[in-house]
């Protein structure tokens, strides 16, 4: 019950913040003046991202000319999820007397 008491205002703080603040921070943040001028943590922001952008267009002709490879890669990835979902870790359940809650535990 406490926990869903403190997710229900964690929950509408969140509302209140999204639905007034970001849009105050937004439109003071992307202002004209504020566009026009850019100080040096801008200007290196925005080079780190040109550069992201760059380095996933590579990534991503990588991917478009291998798609066989992609799906060995996404094929191999999802069965060792799986495996290791699987794996003879000693795992338990404990339950908790009186507050309804269980403590689950894995080691490998």
């Amino acid at each position: 019950r406490e926990f869903a008491v403190t997710l229900a205002v964690a929950i509408l703080i969140s509302a209140v913040v999204s639905l007034t603040l970001t849009p105050m921070m937004c439109a003071r943040m992307l202002s004209h003046e504020s566009l026009r001028k850019q100080n040096r943590f801008s200007a290196a922001s925005e080079r780190f991202f040109d550069r992201v952008i760059a380095q996933y267009g590579q990534w991503l002709k990588t991917v478009l000319n291998h798609p066989w490879l992609t799906l060995g890669v996404a094929v191999g990835t999802f069965s060792a999820t799986g495996r290791i979902a699987r794996s003879p870790a000693r795992k338990s359940v404990r339950r908790r007397r009186k507050t309804g809650s269980a403590c689950a535990a894995i080691r490998g």
